[in-house]
C-alpha cells in the first residue's frame, strides 16, 4: 500500500539464506517461483517518508534485497550483499538478485549504504523526481553481475524521469 507513512525500521538483519537452501521445504518459497516471474527477494518498501537506516539485507533468493517505491524517503548506511545466484552458481536459471531495486524515488535520499556480490544490479534507479544517490559503496569480489549501478526506467509512474536527482559521489 503506496499511502504508509511516517515508518522506521532500523538494526534489523533480513536473510533469505538462499546459500542455505538444498531443497525447497514447506516453509520456503519454491525455488521454482524465480523461474515464473515471480521474484520473492527479502524487503519491499512502500510510501511517504519512511526511513530504512542500519540493516543488512543479504542471501535473497531472486528478485532483490531490498525494493524501494515511494516519495521523501530515507535509505542510509544499509549492508546489502550477496543477493541471488550468479551464472556460475550449481543452481540456475533466474536466480540473480539486484541489491537495491528502486522503483520510484520521489524526493527520497539514498546514502551511506554498502553493496557487495548482488548478482543483477547492485543499485538500479528506475525514475523519480527530486532523487538524491550519494557515497554508496558498491562492490564485487566473488560473484558476476551483470553491472553495479544503472539509472534507467521501470513502466509506471516516473518510468525514467529523473528530473532534478543527484547521482554523486558514489564509487563502483
Amino acid at each position: 500500500n503506496t499511502g504508509l507513512s511516517g515508518y522506521s525500521i532500523e538494526h534489523i538483519s533480513f536473510d533469505g539464506m538462499v546459500d542455505e537452501m538444498a531443497t525447497d521445504g514447506y516453509y520456503r518459497r519454491h525455488l521454482g517461483r524465480c523461474r515464473d516471474g515471480d521474484a520473492p527477494g527479502n524487503v519491499i518498501l512502500t510510501g511517504h517518508n519512511f526511513q530504512f537506516n542500519h540493516n543488512e539485507s543479504k542471501h535473497a533468493l531472486c528478485g532483490s534485497g531490498l525494493v524501494l517505491y515511494g516519495q521523501s524517503y530515507s535509505v542510509q548506511n544499509n549492508h546489502i550483499s550477496y543477493n541471488g545466484k550468479d551464472k556460475n552458481s550449481e543452481i540456475g536459471f533466474n536466480q540473480w538478485s539486484d541489491g537495491i531495486t528502486v522503483l520510484y524515488c520521489g524526493g527520497g535520499y539514498i546514502a551511506h549504504n554498502v553493496l557487495v556480490d548482488n548478482t543483477d544490479i547492485d543499485l538500479v534507479l528506475g525514475g523519480g523526481r527530486g532523487c538524491v544517490v550519494e557515497l554508496n559503496t558498491i562492490s564485487h569480489f566473488g560473484k558476476y553481475a551483470f553491472a553495479g549501478l544503472n539509472i534507467g526506467n521501470f513502466v509506471g509512474e516516473g518510468a525514467g524521469d529523473h528530473s532534478g536527482s543527484e547521482y554523486r559521489g558514489n564509487t563502483v
